[in-house]
């Protein structure tokens, strides 16, 4: 699959799941009290990025798709948001969406290191060279050290 077309794909994906979300939620607060109500804030985050974090992860780690770890990882992930929005809206906290931002941003850091660390993953696919294989041009491993004329 070209990368264009799968980064196409996850992005569709991530979408519906948005769209899903606030259908969802539309229809269960007609269905219980007759009128739409607002979104509160933590509800509204966590159908807006829970299925972002989760994609980028996905779209980041592509390569190892067909392993169950990644799809462990995913859920994980997936459990460990909605868990802290389920908490942050039970106990009443809508902080603004800049620190709700924040909080996500800086979270993405540690959870691509450990993924890679659990999956194994030196680098992106764009990697010009890995630590196996020499660029172009470079010296045969038994050159090395030697002067050549």
């Amino acid at each position: 699959m070209k990368p264009k077309t799968r980064d196409n794909l996850i992005y569709v994906g991530v979408a519906l799941t948005i769209v899903a979300g606030f259908t969802t939620y539309m229809f269960y607060g007609e269905g219980t009290s007759g009128t739409i109500r607002d979104i509160p804030g933590p509800i509204l985050w966590g159908i807006l990025s829970t299925p972002a974090i989760v994609g980028l992860v996905l779209e980041g780690f592509w390569k190892y798709r067909r392993r169950l770890t990644l799809w462990v990882i995913l859920a994980v992930i997936a459990a460990a948001n909605v868990s802290v929005v389920g908490i942050a809206y039970s106990r009443g906290w809508n902080p603004p969406v800049l620190v709700w931002s924040t909080l996500t941003g800086l979270s993405m850091i540690p959870i691509f290191i450990v993924t890679s660390k659990i999956l194994g993953a030196r680098g992106s696919d764009t990697a010009k060279c890995s630590r196996r294989t020499p660029p172009s041009g470079a010296a045969a491993p038994d050159q090395r050290g030697e002067h050549r004329e």
